[in-house]
């Protein structure tokens, strides 16, 4: 009797931390969903350079006034020279080349940091609209992945 309460309290313990782990590994790589509030403009790389950035908040902003919180994405390159279905490395720095971009999670105004290899994919862009996916290391075992969808702002910067 007692043998079988004990092995009856290892199956349960055992399904119970199966239950855990594999709820626990399928977080693992989290997909946030930021409400589809993705915003492209045009803006200048630190050379002042042409560069886009794109903004991805959790709530609706008109293209010239983006308030945080938002995660501020700057590729330094211009809008006609992203790569469709690449992805693309933001922080890989090539000794012979300048930086590619940055990606920063922005809670408040002014303080905005640094996340851990960005990457960035663009399935679509047109006239109006971009769509793709963005990714950032949070910790060694987990991603936080976002799909994408949203306009693109007219602003054009003066760079240079």
């Amino acid at each position: 009797m007692i043998q079988r309460q004990l092995l009856l309290i290892c199956a349960i313990a055992l399904t119970a931390f199966l239950l855990v782990f594999s709820s626990h590994s399928a977080n693992l790589q989290g997909r946030e969903q930021i409400n589809n509030h993705a915003y492209l403009v045009s803006s200048c790389a630190p050379w002042d350079g042409a560069a886009v950035t794109l903004y991805l908040t959790q709530k609706s902003n008109k293209c010239d006034r983006i308030s945080p919180p938002y995660y501020m994405i700057s590729l330094f390159r211009n809008l006609k020279e992203i790569p469709i279905g690449s992805e693309i490395k933001i922080d890989s720095i090539n000794p012979n080349q300048q930086s590619q971009g940055d990606a920063s999670k922005c809670p408040k105004p002014n303080a905005c940091q640094p996340l851990k290899q960005p990457r960035i994919r663009f399935d679509a862009i047109s006239a109006n609209s971009v769509r793709g996916e963005f990714s950032y290391q949070l910790m060694p075992d987990r991603q936080l992945i976002f799909p994408f969808t949203g306009k693109i702002c007219p602003y054009i910067p003066l760079c240079g």
